[in-house]
């Protein structure tokens, strides 16, 4: 992907609180103008529009929106803050293609932040669930002041798209968590076994909404199990949330406002001490392109305006946004549209309340529907249709019976891991119906 050019004036503004000067090197634009510069569908347009969100920024094409009353300031810095995490020597070129083109809208899917002038507003990010792949909240409002903890927090909101939606989805053994079984497994990542190592550890990590077990802070090399109980105990969130403390550490980043865990090392030194020789690798390794110091409040480079592709010349930011087709789902599928389209129909594993479950489509509620399980499975009781009919499921459902009577799950990835062996699983069970878009030529 080879970002083009366009000159265009960096923009300074002074800031609510206390007095600032942000540059930036992006505009906020309106939704028509958006589809031009952001190269927004119209499926997202319709859905901004009919919401109340009518401000848009878009830094190499990752997006990001507010309504009417939210402050520009807030979006402006925003806006650097993920600029500066996929672009770290700040030339204009992102430093991974795969990482922005997983998280760049480009008239398709794509990641996003919803920034609300009030809480209620910020809500509506359900509303999205059907046009993109995620949208994160930035949990900073209107009348909030442009202080460290505003800053902090808007970074802390931006770095986990960044994360989840980025990194991990380029390298998910590197820094994802198990998609067939999210809830539990610490061993499919290295950011996930790091996590374990030091569970419950000091120095070392503890989640303050999960409970550690009698007798911690426990000595280096003898970590809780995890997962704990408690509400951020899954892999998605628990290492996630290890992950930004492990790197705002990592490049020296001690702001005022950052949060960090009460069994987290003091400073760098011990930080460094404190991990293993394979995260620490991780964290310099010039593939992953992790930015190495702390990033600045501004971002300028002379010539970027929105969404500057090789796949979309870049000329001008019109007034009369060119139209892009809303892309209807593929026709002449060698699956049936029954299976394409229908609900799995055996169970599914889920995880509720630490104990592990058992449902069918038919018990899916409307938190289990927000959930990517719920939808992928069950896009008829979810009502996610759009998405979902022709892409393979997240999550474990029921497989086949093993020789002694026991039901196997199993998960997408599992079914197209070896190649000469998908149609063979394909051909088990109703898996086919999860595993739409592996098992399409296979049925």
């Amino acid at each position: 992907m080879r970002f083009n050019s366009i000159l265009v004036s960096a923009l300074s503004f002074a800031v609510s609180g206390t007095a600032q000067t942000i540059e930036s090197s992006f505009k906020v634009y309106n939704t028509q103008e958006a589809q031009t510069t952001c190269m927004l569908n119209n499926q997202v347009k319709a859905v901004l529009d009919n919401n109340g969100f009518s401000k848009i920024m878009c830094p190499y094409g990752i997006l990001v929106f507010a309504d009417a009353a939210y402050s520009d300031d807030w979006l402006r810095y925003l806006t650097n803050v993920i600029a500066n995490l996929v672009d770290t020597d700040g030339d204009g070129i992102p430093e991974n293609e795969q990482v922005v083109k997983s998280l760049a809208h480009e008239g398709s899917m794509g990641a996003g932040m919803i920034c609300g002038s009030t809480y209620e507003q910020e809500r509506q990010e359900e509303k999205f669930d059907n046009v993109m792949d995620y949208v994160f909240s930035c949990q900073v409002y209107n009348g909030d002041d442009f202080d460290e903890w505003g800053k902090t927090t808007l970074f802390e909101e931006a770095f986990h798209m960044y994360h989840e939606n980025g990194l991990a989805s380029v390298w998910p053994t590197i820094f994802g968590y198990n998609p067939d079984d999210p809830s539990d497994d610490f061993d499919y990542s290295l950011v996930c076994r790091e996590t374990a190592s030091h569970q419950c550890v000091s120095p070392g990590w503890w989640h303050s909404e999960n409970t550690c077990p009698n007798g911690a802070p426990f000595s280096p090399g003898n970590p809780a199990s995890s997962p704990l109980s408690g509400t951020c105990n899954e892999p998605s969130c628990d290492c996630v949330e290890f992950f930004r403390q492990a790197y705002t550490k990592y490049i020296d980043w001690d702001h005022d406002g950052l949060w960090y865990s009460d069994y987290f090392p003091q400073n760098r030194n011990a930080f460094m001490n404190m991990i293993s020789q394979e995260f620490k690798s991780m964290l310099s390794d010039p593939q992953y392109s992790l930015r190495q110091s702390p990033p600045p409040d501004s971002y300028t480079v002379s010539g970027i305006i929105g969404t500057c592709m090789e796949s979309y010349e870049c000329t001008t930011a019109t007034s009369s946004p060119v139209e892009f087709p809303v892309t209807s789902a593929p026709v002449a599928s060698p699956v049936s549209n029954e299976n394409s389209c229908s609900d799995f129909p055996d169970q599914i594993k889920w995880k509720i309340k630490g104990e592990m479950s058992f449902l069918y489509c038919t018990e899916m509620t409307e938190y289990r529907c927000q959930k990517k399980k719920g939808k992928s499975l069950c896009p008829n009781e979810c009502g996610t249709t759009a998405t979902w009919c022709n892409k393979d499921a997240k999550g474990q459902v029921e497989y086949n019976v093993n020789e002694n009577g026991e039901i196997v799950f199993k998960g997408c990835p599992f079914v197209k891991r070896v190649p000469e062996k998908i149609a063979q699983r394909c051909s088990k069970g109703n898996i086919a119906m999860a595993c739409r878009e592996t098992c399409m030529n296979y049925i």
